[in-house]
């Protein structure tokens, strides 16, 4: 039971924290540019 579970999952869970990890990158680097932009003017 458990490894057929864990088995798909798995796949799924690393194609979609991939693309969760780009986003939250994206973001992260959006939120950056902006602080840095405030803080410099």
């Amino acid at each position: 039971m458990y490894l057929i579970l864990s088995k798909k999952p798995r796949k799924n869970n690393r194609t979609k924290t991939k693309r969760f990890r780009a986003k939250l990158k994206a973001k992260d680097r959006g939120r950056r540019a902006r602080v840095y932009q405030a803080h410099r003017a």
